[in-house]
């Protein structure tokens, strides 16, 4: 099974490898040619963004994923449910946040990053890569995966030279994210599964009547407890540039960032194969509990090991990276490469025990983990950043993802020992 999971994530990897490099290569391109104090006006908008998008997608996504792996012959209708849900409260968020932008004193600049950052959750509610991982396509996930990041260096390396381009930052996004929406979508309705495509005021009406359908509501019951444990996720993993920005300022965001945008490249390769590992894993969680558990300790296993020779490198090479990647001016920025560098093999152990628990249908503890996680978190950052500066925010995210684990490790000891009993 190990080796299907492998096998399955190639083309999942390839696509996620080529836009971890487009990524990577367009916010080390603007972070040079912008500086440290607009790159980071640009993450704290992308920080934004995060919880719009989270709280639009409501957890309908990963809740989608399970249906499909599991009720085959209802995967059209489970798409046509979700993607009306994600697309509705997507647009409410976004108008409601856009309210606030507005209202909120802030420069004109400020205002205008915000806006057309937020905008570009409305297309990317809308992207179906989570449908085609569902149905077992990784090669189009892949694709979709790596087209938005793609289009955005292409953009990045033509229009962004000085910071007074920074505007065009979000626009780029916004584009990419609409043209990557437009093509999964054209895809999606070339892979039908389950549902014949019906005439056009037959899938209007659908449309609309899906709001308000039984299936519409049973996946936002599914998908608000999901919702909690993404929120508190995204609270832990962001919340800290929101909180320097409020102690330290746009400078301080941007050099933190740029040793964050490092580690994420291990951390969304290591993505591909939770991705691949879900829909196995939920299938197993139906009629192979004791499997699927052994299956997840080995999936640990495997990532731990591989977590720590990335930790080790990162941590070897901080400062030539740093300064390769992002010039001299980001160079306080290894500093906290080197501590940040050890979240990667414990978000590997992180993400595997989600995964686990989410496959299995055990929203609720994972929520509660990962609430409590959160709190401690914020917390932890408001203690030590005025403290510590940069340093206090990385040592707070390290000791995060220590409690996780416990907690994760425990949760499903006592479920287990429930479930025996």
């Amino acid at each position: 099974m190990i080796r299907r999971i492998a096998r399955e994530s190639l083309p999942l990897l390839a696509g996620d490898a080529l836009a971890r490099i487009a990524l990577f290569g367009a916010t080390a391109w603007m972070a040079r040619h912008l500086g440290p104090e607009a790159f980071g006006l640009i993450t704290f908008a992308q920080a934004v963004l995060g919880y719009v998008l989270l709280g639009g997608d409501f957890g309908l996504s990963i809740h989608g994923v399970r249906e499909m792996a599991v009720h085959e012959s209802e995967r059209h209708r489970t798409w046509r449910t979700v993607a009306a849900l994600r697309a509705s409260l997507t647009a409410l968020l976004v108008s409601v946040a856009l309210l606030v932008t507005w209202l909120v004193p802030a420069s004109e600049t400020t205002r205008l990053v915000m806006t057309c950052t937020l905008l570009v959750a409305l297309p990317l509610a809308l992207v179906p890569d989570w449908a085609f991982r569902a149905i077992g396509r990784m090669d189009l996930a892949g694709l979709l995966g790596a087209l938005q990041p793609a289009l955005l260096l292409i953009g990045a390396l033509a229009l962004i030279q000085t910071p007074d381009d920074l505007l065009w930052a979000p626009l780029l996004r916004l584009a990419a994210g609409a043209i990557a929406a437009a093509i999964g979508i054209a895809l999606l309705a070339r892979v039908r599964h389950g549902e014949p495509k019906g005439s056009r005021a037959e899938t209007m009406l659908s449309w609309r009547e899906t709001i308000a359908s039984p299936a519409a509501r049973a996946a936002l019951a599914s998908g608000g407890v999901l919702l909690m444990a993404n929120l508190a996720v995204l609270a832990y993993n962001s919340g800290d540039s929101l909180l320097l920005k409020a102690f330290l300022g746009d400078r301080a965001v941007g050099l933190y960032g740029s040793a964050y945008r490092v580690i994420q490249v291990p951390l969304a390769a290591f993505n591909a194969v939770t991705f691949a590992a879900f829909p196995v894993l939920a299938r197993m969680a139906k009629g192979e509990a004791a499997q699927a558990r052994s299956l997840a300790g080995r999936l640990v296993g495997f990532a731990l090991m591989g977590g720590v020779v990335a930790a080790l490198a990162l941590t070897w090479w901080a400062e030539p990276i740093v300064l390769a990647l992002f010039g001299a001016e980001y160079r306080e920025s290894a500093q906290v490469l080197r501590v940040l560098a050890f979240v990667v093999p414990l978000d590997f152990v992180v993400s595997t025990l989600g995964t686990a628990h989410v496959a299995a249908g055990r929203e609720r503890p994972l929520a509660w983990c990962a609430g409590l996680a959160a709190v401690l978190n914020l917390g932890a950052n408001v203690l030590l950043i005025p403290r510590l500066g940069l340093l206090g925010a990385a040592w707070a995210t390290i000791g995060t993802y220590v409690l996780l684990w416990m907690l994760y490790a425990f949760a499903i000891r006592d479920g287990s020992a429930r479930r025996a009993a």
